[in-house]
């Protein structure tokens, strides 16, 4: 059991980004700055789904794919920037920059219009 009356360290958070004397209650106010670093959450991921979906029972298209990935992608940039020791996150992102340049050109050989719209809504350098 956790004893709150005494200050402890939290465990729940890299020590890059503890600050001295950081107790429990202090945890909720660090994991707000940390949020960026960490996974994709549902709601992100549903706003990016009606955002890029063709249809209304749309949750797999190419393009949404790679709207997908390249908010991963983004996240895990982020964390490397603040861990750059951190290899086997940098495989990770290695992979998944893969993933995401194998279905940019799939969507290319069926359609330049179509890649062009999606590389200029994500914004992604190609």
């Amino acid at each position: 059991m956790l004893n709150l009356s005494k200050p402890t360290l939290s465990p729940c958070l890299p020590k890059k980004i503890l600050e001295k004397n950081v107790t429990i209650t202090d945890c909720s106010n660090l994991i707000q700055k940390i949020r960026p670093y960490m996974a994709l959450t549902q709601e992100r991921k549903q706003e990016l789904i009606s955002e890029f979906q063709k249809h209304e029972t749309d949750t797999g298209s190419s393009e949404l794919q790679v709207a997908l990935l390249t908010e991963r992608i983004n996240q895990l940039s982020l964390h490397l920037r603040a861990n750059p020791k951190d290899h086997s996150s940098r495989r990770g992102l290695l992979k998944l920059i893969s993933q995401r340049k194998s279905l940019l050109s799939y969507i290319q050989k069926g359609s330049q219009e179509r890649y062009q719209v999606t590389i200029a809504r994500l914004g992604i350098r190609r």
